[in-house]
């Protein structure tokens, strides 16, 4: 349930804004928990997004996933092939470069 608060000098609200500074009341507040942080396993090759952007976080570069060779090697545009990109060092772009996201599905924690 919520209430409005009043403006300073008001009196409109249900709570005024100096309500946490009296003594009168006895105030108990719940911090929610923290999320669990993301984690992500390296893609399987049909999970592969074939014509996404992918970049490297410590490099300057650039390049097209073309596919996944029959053995799931990724093939790049610059002509490149690896078993997989990691997590931790690249991130892909399926909206030409708009957002990036880690390489990899999200998984539980």
């Amino acid at each position: 349930m919520f209430y409005d608060i009043s403006k300073p000098g008001e009196t409109s609200g249900y709570w005024s804004p100096d309500v946490f500074h009296g003594t009168k009341l006895n105030l108990e507040f719940r911090l929610a928990p923290e999320p669990p942080a993301k984690r992500f396993r390296p893609w399987t090759p049909e999970e592969v997004p074939v014509g996404a952007i992918i970049r490297s976080k410590k490099h300057a570069w650039r390049s097209l996933i073309l596919g996944v060779t029959s053995s799931g090697y990724i093939e790049i545009h610059d002509g490149g092939f690896a078993s997989d990109f990691t997590i931790d060092n690249h991130e892909y772009s399926l909206d030409h470069g708009k957002t990036w996201l880690p390489c990899g599905v999200e998984v539980e924690s």
